[in-house]
Parts: C-alpha cells; structure tokens; sequence
C-alpha cells in the first residue's frame, strides 16, 4: 500500500485517512513489537532468578560457608551474581557488534529528520541488550525503550509506504505515542508526550524546510497519534499488560487548601532530587571516561566491559537493599499501597532513594539499555513516604495519607 497524491498537487495535499490508516498499522505493530519486549523480559527474569541460572547461582552459594566465608545476618551474596549477567550479556553483545547500540529516541528523530534509514542490526542488538539488562535487575526501565520501539515501527512503515518526508515526521510522533501508550498501559498519556512534547519540535524543524505547507498534514496529527495510540494499548492489553498497573490504595482529601503549600514543598523536592539525578548522571559519564580526578584509570576500561561495572555496582548494593533492582513497579505499589514494612521507616525510605538514584545514574552512563522512568516512579514514591512520615511523626501534620504524597512525588519527579 502506497499513500499517492496527484502529480500536480502540493506534495502535503494527500488524503487524510490514508496517513490515519498507517497510523493504525504503526499502532498494532507497536502494540506487538511492546508485547514481545516485555515477554522477552518476563523471560529473562524468570531464567535468571528462578530457572537454571538461579540454580546454578544457589548451588555455588550453599559452598560459600564451607570456603570459610563469614556469614552476614541481613547480606545475600548470590544478589551479586544477578545484574552481573545483564551486564555480561550487554557486553557480549557490544564485542559482537563493534560499534555502540545507536541513538535513542532523540537521535532516532533526528535520523527521522535526515531520511536515515533504520540498522536493523543495532535496532535488535538494543532490545535484546534491554531485556538482558532489565531482566537481571539493572536499576533502569522499560518505558524508554518501549518509546524507541514505536518510533522504529513508524519508521518501517514510513519506509514503506514511501511517505514525504515532512510526513515521516507525524508518524514518528505517532509510534512514539504507541510505544508510551503500550509501555505504560495508558493511551493519554501517549498522545500527550506525542502532541505536547515530539510534535512541536517535529513541527517547528519542518517548517524550517523550504516551501513547507504542512496545514493538511498538521490537521491530520492529532488524528494519527490518537489512533495509533488507542490500537497500540488495546493489542497489548490483549497480551501481558493488564497486570501492569498502578495498584492505588483509597485515599481522602483533608484540605485542599491547608494540603497545596505541602504538595508544592514535596514538589520543589522531587524537582531537587531530578537535578541531583542529572548531575549525577554527567558525574559518572566522567567517570567511566577517565575524567574525574584521581580516577583517570577508568579510561583504559573498554567501553564494552562499563556495562558489568554498572550491573556489579548494582549487584553489590542488592546484597542488602535488594529492592533497588528493577522488578517491575512491585516496591511502587507496596508504597501506594502502604503495605511495605519499611513504609513508616524515613531513614530506610530515603537510604533506598539515594542508592536507586545513584544506581540508575551509573546504569544510564555506562551505556545499559533501558530507560528512566521508572526509576523516576521509584525516586518519587519513596520520597513521597519518607515527606508524608516527617509530615505526621516530625511535625504532627495528618493533613493527607501516605498514598497521596507518593502519588504526587512519583508524577512530580
């Protein structure tokens, strides 16, 4: 199927439904493309924690007091060998590959941009580097490159229906929609991030093409991304993503006006932790590239081997804080939920951040697959308990419930 236009038309005058049309391709394709990513994870963890590898990994763990090792009340040594296999895997595929993975979802839009056409062979190597990475408990997530899935569907689908190029552009934004909205089971808040965040800059740089009249393909945006939106959430709904969800205990309003300048201090903090999660995040670019002070070794590590730094660092940490790997949104729900022991805890809450914060920052910058999201759900959910218990122990303020204060740090982070 090719989208036409008459010869003598301007070349963005085409019909409208045929652009919607391949947006509901992209759509599907997403929906799929999501599905099997996230199956591929659910694999990966059920092999790694629960299939031969966690066998193997018990079977070497029950010698450990029997080589004279002390035994640690509170310390799981086998941890360590979990996240150390996705980085591993991730390496290994980075020696197979001799080159980096690829741009993510910005780089990709601006390959969108300059009519590069799609590596497949970096494209799988990425996923599959993804579901290595996350699938052993790195501290990263699946929304990003469930995001990245829908823009290289879209890009398959404008490649060939050999779509115009200013076209391309509002497809993407399209498979962007469909990757968010089957990451995250929510199909809002895919045409939001599309319509509000990709499509004004998509826009913005086509206008900038000389003799641009992108009034019909504008008009046919919002159309494309809501379709391809709407379809990509229902094929994955249809598949593993119903068990996905928020689990959000019933809570109460107090007072609305007594409880605002409380949301707007827990949101001035979250904003905090953000930017402290960004600095991080150069800080350990540096380091894996030799350049901080002191550390400079660091810079003859091959770059295919600072995935197993990252993944042992998480590894370490999960010896004793093992809810900091990634284990889908388990310790997010238990917050909402206030069902978690450590709930009431603030030192234990605020031990957690910092150590997710710092783990998914050396994740991000040793060049481990996977996004931030979720994390970021992680950062604000325990930011949110340890407020609402300063709030009720330090200050005596019951103005709210810790449900509403996790929810409002994790969407402010």
């Amino acid at each position: 199927m090719t989208i036409t236009r008459p010869r003598n038309e301007d070349p963005n005058k085409f019909q409208e439904i045929g652009l919607i049309g391949a947006a509901a391709i992209v759509g599907a394709g997403s929906g799929l493309a999501v599905v099997g990513f996230k199956e591929g994870i659910k694999a990966m963890r059920g092999w790694t924690y629960q299939g031969s590898y966690a066998q193997m990994v018990h079977a070497i763990g029950s010698y450990l007091p029997s080589a004279g090792l002390p035994n640690m009340e509170g310390i799981n040594l086998e941890y360590i060998c979990f996240p150390v296999l996705g980085g591993l895997l991730t390496s290994l595929f980075l020696f197979v590959l001799r080159k980096d993975f690829g741009p993510g979802l910005t780089g990709q839009l601006e390959e969108v941009d300059r009519g590069v056409p799609i590596d497949p062979v970096r494209f799988l190597a990425r996923q599959f580097s993804a579901i290595a990475a996350l699938g052993s408990g790195c501290s990263l997530g699946p929304e990003g490159p469930s995001v990245e899935i829908g823009v290289t569907v879209s890009r398959a689908v404008s490649s060939t229906l050999k779509l115009d190029d200013s076209l391309r552009g509002i497809l993407a934004s399209a498979g962007a929609a469909a990757g968010v909205a089957a990451g995250f089971n929510a199909p809002l808040t895919g045409v939001v991030f599309a319509l509000e965040i990709l499509q004004p800059t998509i826009s913005e740089k086509q206008q900038s093409l000389p003799g641009a009249k992108l009034s019909t393909a504008q008009r046919a945006a919002a159309g494309t991304v809501l379709t391809s939106a709407a379809i990509a959430c229902l094929v994955a709904r249809s598949g593993i993503m119903v068990s996905e969800r928020f689990m959000v205990k019933e809570y109460f309003i107090v007072d609305k006006f007594a409880e605002l300048p409380v949301y707007m201090t827990l949101g001035v903090l979250t904003g905090v932790v953000a930017a402290s999660f960004r600095a991080l995040v150069n800080q350990f670019r540096k380091f894996y590239a030799g350049e901080v002070p002191g550390l400079e070794g660091m810079a003859r590590v091959p770059r295919e081997l600072r995935p197993c730094i990252a993944a042992l660092l998480c590894g370490v940490v999960a010896t004793k804080y093992p809810q900091v790997l990634f284990f889908g949104y388990e310790t997010v729900n238990n917050l909402l939920a206030e069902s978690a022991t450590y709930v009431d805890d603030t030192e234990t809450l605020l031990t957690l951040m910092v150590l997710k914060v710092t783990l998914t920052a050396s994740c991000v910058a040793s060049g481990l697959m996977g996004g931030i999201f979720a994390p970021s759900l992680f950062f604000g959910a325990t930011l949110g308990a340890a407020y609402d218990n300063v709030m009720r122990g330090g200050l005596g303020l019951d103005i709210a419930s810790t449900t509403r204060f996790v929810r409002v740090a994790r969407w402010t982070n």
